[in-house]
């Protein structure tokens, strides 16, 4: 029965099928002869343990053959490659220009290949099952890296004979490299090189982790001390000299030649050939200076003598880059005086801030930002590019507050400004002929529209126009490119452009040193428009047009809400429209009049004025009272002061009598 089980199992590796069948053929014969023993003689029914052994090693050797291997389950087996290779070969061409294809072949080919046997389990043959685990460890060893390789497989012997073709390496990015290496660093490369050979081949010596790691450890810090070395090498150059260093020491060794060789000469010749060295005193005569200064000249103001250059005497448009002090606790505003301390020079200006957009246009600031910077425009003396500054409001110290008001430094010279603000003007077309519409109220002349002839114009509903020339007359208006409309009063054109901010040539020097000991901590100059307010009790001027103002609105009547008769049929009755007629209510319109005779006419006269006399006495008698309770109250007044006065008199004499008492 066993064996009739094993060939209904069928295998893919042919090779191995021969041996299967004249297995399965041993074990049958061996079945046939025990029974036939066992049918002959009864009494012998133990000898089937005999060779027990040998069918044991059969048995394992048959079941052996049924394990698959491990290389035929990765590449498959080779003649199903063959079978597609016959099969794309066949292919025949019609004519040597057409191709003919053998569909059907090819899916016959792929159906058995469906078909197949199962190849998941392949066997092994009598020799396999034989070998011992050293002998299987031997065959796989040249598997791995550490197996002992041909001279035409091992990776290390073929990059030795690259390196005898071709030579080492070269890096020809490096920039500092020097012409050879070392030999104790060459010596050590190829020890190192050994050492791996030895033991990617040998694997003899066995190492413990803790050696290992010390190994390890070892060339992490010779690597680390390589790279240190390098770096040191490139970046240290404590003994190479610089130009910088090689030029001083040039003026050092001619100044200590020159100094030996004036050295015997007088003061007065040594000047003139080597000029007025550093430490010596000398006497300055200024040319052109005020009488005050030397009259007001006060010893606690130490004096600073400097000099401009050819160019920083002229005068001209200084364009800064500023910032509020932090601790300054006002803002500053345009066109406001402001005392800066510039280079050699302290002078007060007007300077008008401005900041710069995206497109390079200088936009108009009236007031400095918070926390920003901003860019300023002043008229003053002519300095170089990137001088540091410093602003003030005022210099006299009455007051107790932080004074820096702002500091920056200086951007661009320039004998313009541009800076501009935004202007935004009205008007009302008056008259409009097709496409052309005459407007008024926007200008004041005829030069201001030729100043801005070509600008813009629109409408609030958006029509877009283009100013085109002024009108002679009627003065003060202008034709518009603009469409049509019907209410032309109704329109309101406006027209946004830019304007150019002038700049005030305001500058004026600061002359405290010249002026007496009292009056240096009192000096003030130009005030700010706020403080000439503060002084005279004025107000900020305030336009009308920017007030706001209570909306007009009119009432808007709604019209009665009225059901249509078909539908009031329709609806229930508590729904319908309860309306009363106009004559239920009383109307006054159509009141009766009530005509009184002569004595009903004396009747209601004379009870009005009983009612007039009656308003009269009552008038009076609040008068009466009213002064009746102002007199109770003085009166109450001096008797509240007659008792208070009493009180302190009784204290006074209440103390005496205590005082007394205690001497």
């Amino acid at each position: 029965s066993s064996a009739k089980k094993r060939r209904k199992v069928s295998f893919a590796d042919e090779s191995g099928s021969d041996d299967e069948d004249a297995a399965d053929s041993s074990t049958e014969n061996d079945d046939q002869e025990d029974a036939s023993s066992d049918d002959d003689n009864d009494d012998s029914r133990y000898r089937w343990k005999e060779n027990m052994t040998e069918k044991a090693a059969q048995a394992f050797h048959a079941r052996s053959q049924k394990q698959r291997n491990l290389q035929f389950l990765i590449y498959g087996n080779e003649d199903d490659y063959k079978e597609e290779e016959e099969i794309e070969d066949s292919s025949e061409f019609l004519g040597e220009l057409f191709k003919k294809v053998k569909k059907q072949e090819n899916t016959q080919a792929e159906k058995r290949s469906w078909d197949g046997v199962e190849t998941t389990r392949c066997g092994f043959t009598e020799a396999d099952a034989l070998i011992k685990d050293e002998e299987i460890s031997n065959l796989i060893t040249d598997c791995f890296v550490t197996g002992k390789w041909d001279e035409e497989e091992d990776a290390q012997a073929l990059l030795e004979k690259d390196e005898e073709l071709y030579g080492d390496f070269e890096d020809l990015e490096a920039k500092d490299k020097e012409d050879g290496q070392p030999e104790a660093e060459e010596a050590e490369d190829a020890a190192s090189v050994e050492q791996n050979g030895e033991e990617s081949s040998g694997r003899s010596k066995k190492l413990s982790w803790e050696e290992r790691e010390a190994q390890l450890q070892a060339k992490r810090e010779e690597r680390k001390r390589k790279l240190k070395e390098a770096f040191d090498s490139e970046y240290d150059h404590e003994d190479e000299k610089t130009y910088f260093d090689e030029l001083k020491q040039e003026l050092g060794e001619q100044a200590q030649l020159n100094q030996k060789e004036f050295e015997d000469l007088e003061d007065e010749r040594r000047v003139q050939f080597e000029g007025y060295r550093p430490g010596l005193y000398l006497r300055v005569e200024l040319l052109q200076m005020p009488c005050e200064l030397v009259e007001n000249f006060d010893p606690s103001y130490p004096m600073i003598l400097g000099g401009l250059l050819a160019g920083e005497g002229r005068m001209g448009y200084c364009q800064v880059r500023m910032k509020k002090h932090r601790w300054y606790q006002r803002i500053l505003k345009s066109s406001d005086p402001l005392i800066l301390s510039l280079g050699w020079r302290r002078f007060q200006t007007m300077p008008v801030f401005s900041t710069q957009d995206h497109n390079g246009r200088n936009r108009f600031l009236k007031y400095t930002p918070k926390h920003l910077h901003c860019n300023a425009t002043f008229w003053g003396p002519i300095t170089p590019q990137g001088a540091g500054f410093v602003a003030v409001q005022q210099v006299h110290e009455q007051t107790a507050n932080f004074r820096i008001a702002a500091t920056g430094v200086v951007l661009d010279l320039d004998r313009s400004t541009q800076i501009v603000k935004k202007l935004k003007l009205t008007g009302n077309p008056f008259k409009i002929y097709k496409k052309t519409a005459f407007i008024k109220d926007m200008f004041t002349s005829a030069l201001e529209v030729t100043k801005f002839e070509g600008a813009a114009l629109r409408t609030v509903s958006g029509i877009r126009g283009q100013l085109k020339k002024a009108v002679r007359a009627p003065p003060r208006c202008l034709p518009g490119n603009l469409l049509k409309t019907k209410s032309s009063s109704v329109i309101l054109v406006f027209l946004k452009a830019w304007t150019e901010v002038p700049v005030q040539r305001f500058y004026m020097t600061l002359t405290t040193l010249l002026a007496p000991e009292e009056e240096k901590t009192r000096w003030q100059g130009m005030k700010t428009v706020g403080q000439l307010r503060a002084e005279r009790g004025l107000h900020a001027p305030v336009s009308q047009d920017s007030l706001y103002k209570d909306p007009e609105r009119k009432t808007f009547h709604f019209k009665p809400f009225v059901v249509p008769k078909e539908l009031q049929k329709n609806l229930p009755y508590k729904d319908k429209p309860k309306v009363k007629s106009v004559t239920e209510g009383g109307n006054a319109l159509e009141r009766v009049a009530v005509v009184l005779e002569e004595p009903e006419k004396e009747k209601v006269k004379l009870v009005q004025m009983m009612r007039v006399v009656q308003k009269e006495k009552h008038r009076k008698m609040k008068e009466k009272v009213i002064q009746r309770v102002r007199e109770h109250r003085a009166e109450c007044r001096k008797n509240e002061l007659k008792q208070l006065k009493r009180q302190k008199e009784l204290k006074k004499r209440i103390c005496k009598a205590l005082t007394r008492m205690k001497t």
